[in-house]
């Protein structure tokens, strides 16, 4: 049993990190292949493909199978709407009673983009563990998204400083404006965003 959880569990951390950095294309998923690109049986490629389903990194059609879902301009608009949400709402979150956090955006150990890591500190700083639990989906969701905008957007440096900054003097009612123009700037510039998510290197 121990075995089969070790083997379950590379697989998840495998597929999710091909699914996190795109390397799989949108579309129904042939679990052979997936066998044989993790080297592991079906039944831990199986239990980690539902895992997936339950972060939003993978779908179940109702015809059956599993799916990775397609990053167009629909989609991305929804994860756009709801990350919005789910980060003012973090924001708006008095701080828990746990100590205070202090954020680093020089972390040079975390691949992923720094603001990423500053909803994850808005999140963590609620004190409340399901938020965390939701930004980290989002950001797993978004990480090709957020790969495209920094191809795309001019200013990001300067964007993300000055919110960081208005986060750490605790200036709620301009972080949220923020937040909302952050969001609005990327919606005005979705056919480009999406344009730019580069197309998956494994089929």
């Amino acid at each position: 049993m121990g075995a089969d959880h070790g083997l379950s569990e590379r697989a998840y951390a495998a597929l999710k990190l091909d699914l996190v950095e795109g390397e799989l294309p949108p579309g129904r998923v042939r679990i052979p292949h997936l066998v044989e690109r993790y080297q592991a049986g079906a039944t831990p490629v199986r239990e980690a493909m539902l895992r997936l389903v339950g972060e939003g990194l993978l779908i179940m059609p109702v015809r059956g199978g599993f799916e990775v879902p397609a990053l167009d301009e629909t989609a991305v608009r929804h994860l756009y709407a709801i990350a919005q949400c789910t980060i003012l709402d973090a924001a708006a979150c008095q701080v828990g009673a746990s100590s205070p956090l202090a954020f680093d955006e020089r972390d040079a150990t975390n691949r992923a983009p720094a603001i990423e890591r500053l909803f994850e500190f808005l999140a963590a700083r609620t004190g409340n563990p399901y938020f965390l639990v939701r930004v980290q989906s989002l950001n797993d969701q978004m990480r090709r998204v957020r790969r495209a905008e920094e191809s795309r957007l001019s200013g990001l440096q300067r964007e993300f400083a000055a919110l960081l900054g208005q986060i750490r003097r605790d200036e709620r009612p301009s972080v949220r404006r923020s937040l909302i123009a952050y969001h609005k700037r990327r919606l005005r510039h979705l056919p480009e965003i999406v344009g730019a998510i580069p197309p998956s290197r494994h089929a």
